[in-house]
């Protein structure tokens, strides 16, 4: 039956109906597209209650060829408001099946494949850690290993030349019994995030290593931020849920709901609070975490969004994609700023400079690069990223960017010249 109403969506973008099949093509890929006349803005209005939902938006069905297909990248960078840092890594563990039960076979199919696409990328990248996050003045590291302890290291004496954060000196915070695929802190480092994909997130006081609170969310952990002033955190999960939890009280405080697919990327900017979600849907959505609103749904990238960084000033959103494709957006109104093929592989780190006018990007081919936002062209790189970028810092001063590497190798890479002592 699914496969008969195919026939009667009218393809988007000029690209022909579905013709019938008897069985559902492996190459057939799911992407959901706005119905306004302008494909790349979908309004989403504000809702007075706690769960968010949006416009129903058409799901038709398009062929793609081999050469466009894209594997998942769950690395991410996000950058939090007033210049501080939010949140930096997810690696998502598993996820459900995003088309439901009862369809063709052809399709559970393609979900399960796509599903082992995430797995075999997962274990093929698992190095040191499985979730990390660099303090904003690029001191410390927090990240998990693969049994499940935290711990917070001195990343001082980290240069141009790569260094293995396992052989740094630290203290262990605490521990998860499941996979550990978030961890963040507040700006003030007074508070430890760690979320696994049991659907535990838990919040650590590092002085002592004291549990102070334990939240059990709807699906596996992919991602999460904390808001500057560090009363809130935006949680991200497999079931494309964002969930707002006041930290004071370790308590869920909203539900942002509107992504078809898992959250892979979340962010908070601006004096005005804003948060900034970005899923395997391919779409990047803006919300208003005091009303609960949906402020906006841009369609980022063809293929899934990897990574989102916003601005300090709540103003500039870039993203990157598993199309490999930079794009910074103006926030407020969904206006596209500049689009830059930045790799040839799926972007899983991104990081914003916009003061001094600076982009940098790290993916799966092994390269961090760093762009120059008034007219796209690249500033520096370097390629020895084995298995390709975790995570994008600037530093304080603008001259440098930290490079986290999914082989829990952390270097930089100068904007300016030399790095200076």
């Amino acid at each position: 039956e699914a496969v008969e109403a195919v026939e009667a969506v009218e393809a988007v973008e000029a690209v022909e109906a579905v013709e019938a099949v008897e069985a559902v093509d492996p190459a057939v890929a799911v992407e959901d597209q706005p119905a306004e006349e302008d494909p790349t803005i979908a309004v989403v209005y504000p809702s007075d209650e706690d769960d968010v939902v949006s416009e129903a938006l058409p799901v038709p069905l398009r062929r793609v060829p081999p050469n466009e297909r894209r594997s998942a990248s769950m690395a991410l960078d996000v950058r939090g408001s007033g210049g501080r840092a939010s949140s930096l890594a997810a690696l998502i563990a598993g996820r459900p099946d995003p088309f439901g039960a009862g369809l063709a076979s052809g399709i559970e199919a393609l979900a399960r494949d796509l599903h082992g696409q995430t797995v075999r990328r997962r274990e093929a990248h698992r190095g040191a850690f499985t979730a990390v996050f660099l303090s904003e003045d690029g001191q410390h590291v927090l990240y998990a290993d693969d049994d499940g302890h935290l711990r917070l290291v001195d990343a001082g004496s980290i240069r141009e030349q790569p260094v293995a954060i396992a052989n740094l000196d630290g203290i262990e915070i605490g521990q998860h019994e499941g996979l550990v695929t978030m961890v963040t802190a507040s700006a003030d480092g007074t508070k430890v995030l760690s979320g696994s994909s049991d659907a535990r997130l838990r919040i650590w006081n590092p002085a002592d290593g004291s549990l102070d609170g334990e939240v059990l969310l709807d699906a596996g952990v992919t991602s999460g931020a904390v808001s500057t002033d560090g009363r809130l955190a935006i949680v991200g999960t497999e079931s494309g849920a964002a969930h707002l939890i006041d930290l004071p009280e370790a308590r869920p405080r909203r539900v942002l709901r509107g992504h078809r697919e898992a959250i892979t990327s979340v962010a908070a900017a601006g004096s005005r609070r804003v948060v900034v979600t970005a899923s395997e849907d391919g779409t990047v959505r803006t919300w208003d975490p005091v009303g609960g609103g949906a402020r906006m749904t841009t369609r980022a990238h063809e293929g899934a969004v990897g990574a989102v960084a916003v601005s300090p000033d709540g103003r500039w959103l870039a993203t990157g994609g598993w199309d490999g494709v930079l794009i910074l957006w103006a926030i407020h109104g969904g206006r596209e700023r500049l689009r830059v093929e930045a790799h040839h592989k799926p972007i899983g780190a991104v990081a914003i400079d916009y003061e001094r006018g600076w982009l940098a990007t790290g993916a799966d081919d092994g390269s961090a690069r760093v762009w120059r936002i008034e007219d796209g062209s690249l500033v520096a790189e370097r390629d020895d990223l084995r298995r390709g970028a975790r995570c994008l810092r600037f530093a304080p001063d603008g001259r440098s960017v930290w490079i986290g590497a999914w082989d829990g190798t952390f270097r930089r890479l100068s904007c300016v010249g030399p790095l200076e002592d």
